[in-house]
């Protein structure tokens, strides 16, 4: 009888398990000084620092790379940060850059029907932002972004801009403290 009640309990749990999506990041170089009351920022470019022996097709698309850059801008924006286009060769002074460290699609299909964990797609990059007045890096850290439930997985850029977006933003908050 005992097992018949642990049995659906079991079930949730497993299914839960493919289904669990965990933002993970590390700040590897924090505010030190506080930024205006609303930055203003540029998404610059973002590369690629994948293996060499990495198969072409593995390696993500131009598109992607475009993609990911416009996603960190809107979750920038959504988050409250000002998002700028230079314009005729203007510079902004503050700049995202970014460099994709680790890339995998994963398997669409597989996480839909099998789930629990399985054909997860994932990405890990090393964002940071620029002071163009100063040449210096004045935030940086590395995001992951990972699906593992039955979503696109374009939902990982998502999750990794919101990840970078809300730990800049409560770092902002944290350096008007200082």
């Amino acid at each position: 009888m005992k097992v018949r009640s642990i049995l659906p309990s079991l079930w949730i749990v497993a299914l839960n398990l493919g289904c669990v999506n965990v933002n993970q990041f590390a700040i590897t170089q924090p505010l030190d000084a506080p930024l205006s009351r609303r930055p203003v920022v540029s998404v610059g470019e973002i590369t690629t620092a994948l293996p060499l022996d990495m198969q072409a097709t593995k390696k993500p698309r131009p598109e992607e790379l475009q993609k990911l850059q416009q996603v960190i801008a809107a979750e920038l924006r959504n988050a409250g940060v000002g998002i700028a286009s230079p314009i005729g060769g203007a510079v902004v002074p503050l700049e995202v850059q970014g460099t994709l460290l680790d890339f995998d699609r994963g398997n669409g299909l597989v996480r839909f029907f099998v789930g629990f964990g399985l054909g997860q797609a994932t990405l890990t990059a090393n964002l940071r932002l620029i002071d163009h007045s100063s040449g210096h890096t004045v935030f940086a850290g590395n995001f992951v972004g990972a699906v593992s439930g039955w979503t696109e997985g374009d939902e990982a850029f998502r999750r990794l801009a919101v990840s970078f977006a809300t730990a800049l933003t409560a770092d902002i908050k944290r350096s008007r403290t200082l």
